[in-house]
């Protein structure tokens, strides 16, 4: 619960020591999730009707109003009772899927993936890669190019998939982190000026 409360509500408000930990895992952990899903919908496009239940730009105002509310929950966050607090925690990971489902509002129609003949492709793409691989190494003769094109080819494809899957990950966990920071902003004006009233009264 200590670790759930410091990563939803961050390290402003929570008295664990979420902060002087590092809990990179759990942020990728996240984002791979989020590309996970976005390529999901990417072969799937009629299951993209589930991010039009909450269309634009309706989605914002609410993800913007959580941003704004939600400093001003965490300061009595301690004074809810023990059997309340799930309830504003859902609040948070609302927030935060708020903030991936913008994105995916927003990246989605960027990229159209032609399912149809999809299959066919990808063959096409291996062949080709492969054929071209093995015309790099045509001077050692049809044995070697054959075997030697065949591996450069395969480490070739594996590094291509690689670095589309950083990609669709690095994007959920760029957008994760700014939420994360100006979630942190929010909290620290929020704090310090209810530590000036405070001190005042």
């Amino acid at each position: 619960m200590d670790y759930l409360e410091g990563f939803l509500i961050g390290p402003v408000w929570t008295d664990t020591d979420y902060e002087t930990r590092r809990h990179t895992a759990v942020h990728f952990f996240v984002a791979a999730l989020v590309g996970i899903y976005y390529i999901f919908l990417q072969i799937f496009p009629d299951r993209q009707k589930l991010i039009d239940s909450i269309p634009w730009p309706y989605s914002l105002v609410i993800f913007i109003s959580l941003m704004l509310i939600t400093p001003l929950i965490a300061c009595f966050y301690y004074r809810i009772p023990i059997y309340v607090r799930p309830l504003i925690l859902c609040l948070y990971v609302f927030k935060f899927l708020m903030g991936f489902w913008l994105l995916l509002q927003l990246t989605l129609p960027l990229y159209v993936l032609k399912t149809e003949g999809l299959q066919e492709y990808i063959f096409e793409e291996v062949n080709k890669n492969i054929e071209t691989a093995i015309n790099w190494f045509n001077f050692l003769g049809y044995l070697f190019s054959m075997v030697l094109g065949i591996i450069a080819g395969g480490l070739w494809l594996v590094l291509r998939f690689v670095l589309i899957m950083l990609i669709v990950i690095a994007i959920p966990l760029a957008v994760f982190i700014i939420i994360k920071l100006l979630q942190y902003g929010l909290d620290s004006v929020v704090a310090r000026f209810f530590s000036k009233n405070k001190q005042v009264y």
